[in-house]
């Protein structure tokens, strides 16, 4: 085992727990996570562990409070599990909890880095004496004698507390702990609708522990089934019409506006782009709204809320511009909306321009236009403005295949069809999985939103197993992609063309990723015979690369040349791609006599993906 260890806490899960006991009747449950940190592997085995509570968070180290050491404490696939105060009761009376303590470990005869900061569940031992029900005088205890959580429902027998020993209104929803009463806790009738918050049966209804955020689904997700891993469409594209060659002028009171719809379930609109140029010297500023649309088919005077939003008319560059809404605007599906543009300030010499296409590209809506302040809109049914809408709503099932559908933001723990709502746990521990080997990693694996830890692709940590069904979620920042390389290599045979491919020099490169380079080298031997200049280039597909890979060879004698070619081929896309070699004159001669290769000569083609 190496010496050097790290410990993951997972501080998620609630560790640290009061239990009181015959013999032991104050003493604390410690769970915790072990790898080497030199290569990341988890501990298995046993090993010494000493445990001290301290009163301050640094130093005073041969001071602690309280020690207790624990020999062979048994750690299976990193994670390991001790009773502290087993051994050596805490001290009530010395130690004041609620003032702030902090717990050091040593592992191995390693001191861990920082101390752990004792939370509020620790608090109920710093009860100074333990009560047992049977030793106390009815009514000897007031709620005022006992602190906040020093009473844990362990510490209660089987009904020994009757609901005529409860005050009205003396429990409030604060003081019963999630899952603590269950249904056979309940009689009969004894709760009704009137008596439970509807945020109250929010949180019953949900099993998880952590935070929860609630997004629309791209796709359709069984995540009650099983938990889905998802990430979010940052970039929210939704619907565009891209195409325009024309130009409606927008000045003064004339406004203009596109018709649209979404069917993908309500949305929330971040943002919108139109394709628009400016004339003149403009001034003001550019006013975009949404408005639905009445039931005549033309927009309701007044906007959606929050759906105006304004760009200084300076900023206005030629080209696609963003307009950015403060709050996002909610939009309803198969419900028709607008897009209007104005601008109030300029004048007929003084104007933005809209563009349009004089065709019906976008199914869903179309061009209309006003010339009295929005009070009468004409139809253009064959018309279609320039527009792009984006909402950064939707999640999809995650996948290792690229860095867009890696970008993991949690897990989905509901079931819902496209455009619909779901939830989406984003830390904690996720309940709901199946067979899964206690304290191993897991990552992401195919396009259908799974985890396995036999990983493939990309390397994208979302969680450790803490339970057979249970996952507490880690996060990665970084994304470790593999290493792809391939090679092929040959003995001759030479190839005597002066122009074209040597189609006896070919790799086929299986390339894993879009926005990865290749790194290609190329060795041979070339000969240039009595000639001016030959020039050899490494292409793929048939295409030189953006920074083209050639190397020239210049002479007037019968020369042979071994010679290696290396260097990044940038832009090109994922999949089986042809790596060649070509032959031609250089630039400056229109003549050659070129010879590629001698006879059993070895030639070779590498090429790795690099990032």
């Amino acid at each position: 085992m190496q010496k050097t260890i790290f410990i993951l806490l997972l501080m998620m899960i609630p560790f640290f727990s009061v239990a009181y006991t015959e013999d032991f009747p104050n003493t604390l449950n410690y769970q915790g996570y072990l790898q080497n940190q030199g290569d990341g592997s988890v501990v298995d085995g046993t090993i010494d562990m000493i445990f001290e509570i301290y009163d301050v968070e640094t130093g005073n180290d041969d001071q602690p409070l309280w020690k207790e050491e624990h020999y062979g404490v048994s750690v299976e696939k990193g994670v390991f599990s001790v009773v502290l105060g087993a051994q050596s009761s805490v001290d009530l009376q010395s130690l004041s909890f609620e003032k702030g303590l902090y717990l050091g470990l040593t592992v191995g005869g390693e001191k861990m880095g920082s101390r752990i900061k004792f939370n509020t569940t620790t608090s109920a031992i710093v009860a100074k004496y333990a009560i047992e029900a049977k030793s106390v005088a009815p009514n000897t205890i007031s709620s005022s004698d006992i602190i906040d959580g020093a009473i844990s429902t362990s510490d209660i027998a089987s009904s020994a507390i009757k609901s005529n020993h409860i005050g009205e209104n003396v429990i409030q929803k604060n003081h019963i702990a999630n899952q603590a009463v269950g249904k056979e806790q309940i009689e009969t009738g004894a709760i009704t609708e009137d008596k439970i918050a509807p945020e109250t049966m929010k949180s019953i209804t949900n099993k998880q522990k952590g935070t929860f955020i609630t997004l629309i689904a791209g796709e359709q997700m069984s995540g009650s089934e099983k938990p889905v891993a998802v990430y979010q469409d940052k970039e929210g594209l939704i619907i565009s019409q891209t195409s325009g060659n024309l130009d409606a002028k927008t000045f003064g009171i004339n406004r203009y506006a596109q018709i649209f719809k979404t069917d993908i379930g309500t949305t929330k609109i971040e943002k919108i782009a139109l394709h628009i140029t400016k004339t003149g010297t403009i001034s003001g500023v550019i006013e975009v709204r949404i408005h639905e649309m009445d039931s005549t088919n033309n927009p309701i005077i007044t906007h959606l809320t929050n759906a105006m939003t304004t760009k200084d008319a300076n900023e206005i560059e030629n080209g696609w511009n963003l307009f950015e809404f403060e709050q996002d605007v909610q939009v309803h599906p198969l419900t028709y909306y607008a897009i209007a543009i104005s601008l109030p300030q300029g004048d007929k010499d003084n104007y933005v321009s809209w563009k349009y296409d004089h065709a019906n590209h976008y199914a869903d809506g179309n061009f209309i236009s006003c010339q009295n302040y929005a009070n009468q809109w004409s139809h253009e049914s064959e018309n279609d403005f320039t527009f792009k809408i984006y909402s950064n709503q939707r999640v999809f099932k995650c996948s290792a295949n690229d860095v867009k559908t890696s970008g993991f933001i949690g897990f989905a723990v509901t079931d819902a069809d496209k455009g619909e709502e779901i939830s989406v746990q984003t830390s904690g521990i996720v309940e709901g999985f199946d067979g899964l080997d206690i304290g191993s990693k897991y990552y992401l694996l195919n396009e259908s939103g799974e985890i396995g830890n036999n990983y493939q692709g990309m390397l994208k940590l979302v969680g450790v197993s803490v339970g057979k069904t249970l996952l507490a979620i880690l996060w990665e920042t970084t994304i470790i992609k593999p290493k792809k390389i391939a090679r092929a290599t040959g003995l001759g045979p030479s190839d005597n063309k002066d122009s074209g491919q040597i189609t006896s020099r070919v790799l086929i490169f299986n390339k894993i990723y879009d926005d990865t380079d290749i790194r290609i080298g190329y060795t041979d031997n070339f000969r240039s015979i009595y000639s001016n200049g030959c020039r050899w280039e490494i292409q793929v597909d048939g295409k030189s690369c953006q920074n083209r890979l050639v190397f020239d060879f210049y002479t007037t004698e019968n020369t042979h040349r071994s010679q290696h070619l290396v260097g990044y081929c940038e832009g090109v896309q994922s999949g089986p791609n042809e790596i060649q070699i070509w032959v031609g004159c250089t630039p400056d001669y229109s003549s050659c006599d070129c010879c590629t290769g001698w006879h059993n000569s070895r030639w070779t083609i590498e090429a790795e993906e690099v990032y």
